[in-house]
């Protein structure tokens, strides 16, 4: 587990360093992010991994179960309570990527990565999809479509669905654009902690509790009513309870929710904190 949060920690304390010494717009980092690097990330991942159709199939229904579970369950709570737009995310979106990715090649191997970069591909999708139609209130309803990541996610599963290899130049480009992605998420969420004064701790701490319940209390029903079991189901509960995305702060910064950027900052931060418990207990119990 240290392997996985000390880089964690170096690249998050490198965004705050920055913040306390210099005050500068990192709106850049956020459109670099998401048309430039996650791209390349999500093309790379999907390219590299094998599966059947049936693992395919339950994975993606689980992962966008619980997606959509979180984002119905924040508009129910909208619609009663004053609870802010840009909470959508780090309740709906999970940070599968950089820290879920790591955890299940480490527990279970190549195989367990396999359904990981699955369930990472469902999320992206989303993410880049429906996330952004809700967070940005739907004001331009193609900016989906001006959203790169949309073809190469495409192109990415084409290419896996018939075995195409990208010539090795090209992969070893987009490999090292994708590599940056979560390093300039991580300093993007160190600097906006860095420049937040935090007045409340209920609604991040409550955000974060939703997160990680929303996506045990799916799984868990999903795997009993399949009866899915081994590798898979472990790796179906590990994925669904993982912290907030931390890539919340990105669309955050880009989306039209910006005054809302210092509570999904928090509500981060709290999350990863809390899941620096909860997952090595997690990951024990699953053995």
């Amino acid at each position: 587990m240290l392997e996985i949060i000390i880089p964690i920690l170096i690249m998050f304390s490198s965004g705050y360093i920055l913040s306390v010494f210099k005050k500068e717009e990192i709106k850049i980092l956020a459109d670099l992010i998401i048309y430039v690097t996650a791209p390349a990330l999500f093309i790379t991942s999907i390219t590299l991994s094998k599966f059947e159709a049936g693992e395919i199939a339950i994975i993606f229904f689980t992962a966008a179960t619980v997606i959509i579970s979180g984002i119905a369950l924040v508009y129910l709570i909208r619609k009663k309570k004053k609870l802010p737009l840009g909470m959508y995310y780090p309740i709906a979106f999970m940070n599968t990527g950089f820290l879920g990715v790591p955890i299940v090649l480490i527990s279970y191997g190549i195989k367990g990565l396999a359904y990981a970069v699955i369930y990472d591909a469902t999320l992206a999708l989303f993410a880049f999809s429906l996330g952004i139609y809700i967070i940005s209130e739907r004001r331009d309803k193609w900016e989906v479509f001006k959203i790169p990541f949309i073809y190469t996610a495409a192109l990415g599963i084409l290419l896996n669905i018939y075995n195409i290899e990208i010539p090795f130049p090209v992969f070893k480009g987009l490999s090292m654009l994708g590599s940056a992605t979560i390093p300039l998420a991580l300093i993007m969420l160190g600097y906006r902690i860095g420049n937040i004064r935090i007045s409340s701790l209920k609604l991040p701490l409550f955000g974060a509790i939703l997160r990680g319940g929303i996506g045990f209390v799916v799984a868990f029903v999903i795997i009993r009513i399949f009866n899915i079991s081994g590798i898979l189901a472990n790796v179906l509960i590990i994925m669904s309870i993982l912290p907030s995305a931390i890539t919340s702060i990105v669309f955050c910064e880009k989306y039209g929710c910006r005054e809302d950027c210092d509570l999904v900052a928090s509500t981060i931060a709290i999350s990863m904190l809390a899941s620096l418990f909860y997952l090595p207990i997690a990951m024990y119990l699953l053995k």
